[in-house]
């Protein structure tokens, strides 16, 4: 327990109130919590299964309807007549058709429109009547014909790759009249199932197996977070409720079919604490407001021994004064006014043992910190350029003279910015000095629009892009020489400075590593990272070069710093 010796006491404190007050309200509120989400749960499993067995009952009381319609027209005596009846001529069971059979049906089919086709097969030698009327031998090779052959139930047929939904079955009327017929009834396969799609919220999946588990119908709505949810065939007939699915099935009452939906429980747990999100950030806040109050009572309750402390400190380190007062009753009051009292008394002694002794001074050397002066800079080297013109050497004159230009430009009085005529005075000064450094192997051109020159701008932008182009682009040529152009003109909105060399050019990796890679002094990293830090993003250092070409470098700066536009 040595760690909790060595805290503070409010932190003592503090951490009383926190084991005594918040941390039995935390693990309450944790419980709470847990028991809420399991309840929940429990309430949107229930949920589901009541939506399932609405989504199915839907889907058996269109079967229902589907079915009476069939059984309307097995049991119908006036149509297994007309089918029935062997007609003299065509002309007569065409007539029969089309004012009897044919106005019947159509009338069944605008009632129900969902339902698509209603065709009975009979006999062999029946002909064919538009979409009502066909015989047997057309549907004597599918597979389900032997099935209603031998049965008396409705048969219901699901082809989910074809989405084709139809029932059939014999019709006993025309079996009566020693005539084998077969109804066949065929429906919206969308609308049988549209119960399934309707179901509030997402992330689920509906699956319609028939007796043999095999897939007739399918339905998942998924976003773009729960994709990976969505499950195969193969996983559905093996699937039961567990830790990552919420499974609720259900039977058709009106066929041999089963429905099974699936979800995952992290949709529903996400639902679940949306739904406690509220009271739990009420928790919170009381937690939140627990620890405030905790923390005013500590400080407040310690405030009082924590200044004596320090003021016992101060006087430890030799500063006898009393800084601190208190006129409270309580213990922590009449210890601060104990030892006021204690420190008054000391210095009274104090004061008696070392009245009239003799003050000693002591005296600290400072060293002075040697500066070079700008001003004993440009002096010397005018006296270097008179010196050379005495002599006769007006190359030492030109080169003293461009230094002296370079570095007035170049240290601008301490300041960071300065117009854009002091920049290109710097540069050509710098120029003139590698010119004369090259025994002028290179040429420079100027084309600066006047109406640049008040703009102010940083300083030292352009001395180190054109340092990069005569040490990476003109001193590399292999034929020597080369050209360096210096561009300025403006728009509206901004001024814009280019270097221009003919040198050998660089590959874009070299372009792209130029602006990223560490650099040392005025590199070009550093004047991009000027650029950028004063002007913004859009200010950045713009590179265009080509190999044995050249290499193109463009700076902008915005016209609205000037002082003058």
């Amino acid at each position: 327990m040595r760690w909790y010796r060595n805290l503070k006491l409010h932190n003592k404190i503090f951490l009383f109130f926190l084991l005594c007050g918040v941390l039995p309200m935390l693990i309450v509120t944790i419980f709470i919590y847990n028991k809420s989400m399991e309840l929940l749960l429990d309430n949107e499993d229930e949920n589901l299964k009541t939506a399932v067995a609405q989504a199915t009952f839907s889907m058996d009381n269109q079967l229902n309807i589907y079915n009476n319609l069939s059984d309307y027209i097995v049991y119908n005596q006036t149509i297994a007549d007309i089918i029935g009846t062997d007609y003299e001529n065509s002309f007569d069971r065409y007539q029969a058709y089309t004012t009897e059979l044919d106005p019947l049906l159509s009338s069944l089919k605008y009632f129900q429109n969902k339902v698509k086709r209603i065709t009975v097969y009979t006999g062999e030698d029946t002909i064919e009547h538009d979409t009502t009327l066909a015989p047997i031998t057309e549907i004597e090779d599918e597979s389900w014909f032997q099935v209603v052959k031998t049965s008396q139930d409705i048969n219901w047929m699901i082809y989910p790759k074809k989405k084709e939904a139809f029932s059939a079955r014999l019709m006993p009327m025309l079996g009566t009249k020693g005539k084998l017929g077969i109804l066949y009834l065929q429906v919206d396969y969308d609308d049988l199932f549209r119960s399934f799609q309707s179901m509030e919220g997402g992330n689920y999946g509906f699956v319609v197996q028939d007796e043999d588990g095999d897939i007739i119908y399918s339905y998942t709505k998924f976003n773009e977070d729960n994709e990976d949810a969505e499950l195969t065939g193969e996983e559905l007939k093996k699937i039961s409720s567990n830790e990552k699915y919420s499974v609720v099935r259900a039977k058709s009452q009106r066929a041999e079919w089963s429905v099974l939906l699936y979800k995952p429980r992290e949709e529903l747990k996400s639902r679940v604490q949306s739904m406690l999100m509220v009271p739990g950030l009420i928790v919170i806040c009381f937690i939140v407001l627990s620890l405030a109050l905790a923390t005013i009572v500590s400080r407040g309750m310690t405030r009082g021994i924590e200044q004596l402390t320090r003021n016992m400190r101060d006087i430890e380190n030799g500063k006898m004064e009393i800084t601190v007062t208190s006129d409270a009753r309580d213990e922590v009051g009449e210890l601060i006014r104990g030892f006021g009292s204690m420190i008054s008394r000391i210095q009274m002694l104090i004061n008696e043992v070392y009245e009239g002794q003799i003050q000693r001074q002591k005296a600290e050397m400072k060293a002075l910190q040697a500066q070079i002066n700008p001003h004993f800079l440009y002096n010397f080297l005018s006296l270097i350029n008179w010196k050379a013109l005495e002599a006769g050497q007006e190359d030492i004159s030109k080169m003293s003279l461009a230094l002296s230009t370079f570095y007035r430009t170049a240290l601008n009085r301490g300041k960071n910015t300065l117009p854009v005529r002091e920049e290109i005075s710097n540069v050509r000064a710098y120029l003139d000095i590698q010119r004369m450094m090259h025994d002028n192997s290179f040429q420079v051109v100027y084309e600066i629009d006047d109406a640049i020159l008040d703009v102010e701008m940083l300083n030292l932008v352009l001395q180190p892009i054109v340092e990069n182009a005569i040490e990476h682009g003109i001193d590399l040529r292999p034929e020597g020489g080369g050209t360096i152009q210096i561009r300025g003109d403006r728009d509206e909105k901004d001024v814009y400075l280019e270097v221009i060399d003919d040198g050998v050019g660089m590959s874009q990796e070299q372009v792209d590593e130029i602006l990223t890679s560490k650099s040392k002094g005025y590199g070009m990293n550093n004047v991009n990272k000027r650029l950028v830090i004063e002007y913004g993003e859009a200010y950045s250092i713009i590179i265009r070069s080509e190999i044995n070409k050249g290499t193109s470098v463009l700076v902008k700066i915005p016209v609205e710093k000037s002082k003058n536009a």
